[in-house]
């Protein structure tokens, strides 16, 4: 998972890192000179603002996702393998509710 990991920070780093104004200029200017145009043309304007707008805004969500993961205790997880939850069960029943409770305010400051 180290790979999928460095590459989702990766991604959410330069996304954060590049205005947005940059976003759509790349979008709207620079993806129509890249090669193979057959795909490029079939992304019209609208769909290229709608999709590059989403990249932030999908970025920030994620990012408060993971602040909430980082803000549960350790004790949480030995918890949930104290019971017998296995990983999805412990995820879905002990961790996961816990996360987005304490995200929700930093997800719903990311959607304004």
């Amino acid at each position: 998972m180290i790979v999928f990991r460095s590459l989702c920070v990766a991604f959410i780093e330069f996304v954060r890192g590049v205005p947005l104004l940059i976003l759509l200029f790349a979008s709207f200017v620079l993806l129509t000179y890249t090669p193979p145009l057959e795909i490029v043309i079939l992304f019209d304007f609208f769909l290229r603002a709608a999709l590059v707008v989403t990249l932030p805004s999908g970025v920030y969500v994620a990012e408060a996702i993971r602040g909430g993961f980082a803000a549960i205790a350790r004790g949480q997880y030995e918890a949930a393998a104290a019971l017998g939850l296995g990983y999805c069960d412990a995820m879905r029943l002990v961790i996961l509710p816990q996360v987005l409770k304490l995200s929700q305010p930093r997800i719903l400051m990311a959607a304004t």
